[in-house]
């Protein structure tokens, strides 16, 4: 299993530079990740098409891309005291967190764009960057 954030689930499914390295990921491996992926990709799609880096039609695409690419969405419930506590520990937002509580939790690698998260909770967890 290797849990997936918003950054590259986003950059997935609109194909942003990096996203053919993101998606090499070990044979069988499932994708994984907080329910709250699915708000938080829709809001950055909403923010691509209210730019004009996306039409409506391929942030709609893309959306729906989005909720078939996981094979497991845990609910955010599970993991919101793990990740209210990794927030305050380490000063960072806590809807990240959420993603670092599931790897931690399931002894699994985080894959993410977000260099600053990476940073952040390298020492937690495994984190591969597509972009490295």
């Amino acid at each position: 299993m290797i849990v997936v954030d918003a950054s590259v689930a986003v950059m997935l499914a609109t194909g942003e530079p990096g996203s053919d390295r993101a998606d090499r990921m070990p044979e069988g491996a499932l994708r994984a990740a907080p329910n709250l992926i699915l708000a938080e990709t829709a809001n950055a799609l909403w923010r691509k098409a209210r730019i004009g880096s996306l039409t409506q039609t391929d942030a709609a695409r893309a959306s729906h891309e989005i909720s078939r690419m996981f094979r497991r969405l845990v609910p955010s419930q599970e993991l919101r005291a793990q990740a209210l506590d990794l927030a305050l520990r380490r000063n960072h937002p806590a809807y990240d967190c959420f993603y670092v509580a599931l790897a931690v939790r399931e002894g699994a690698p985080l894959l993410t764009a977000d260099r600053r998260l990476a940073l952040r909770f390298a020492g937690d967890v495994e984190v591969r960057l597509p972009t490295a």
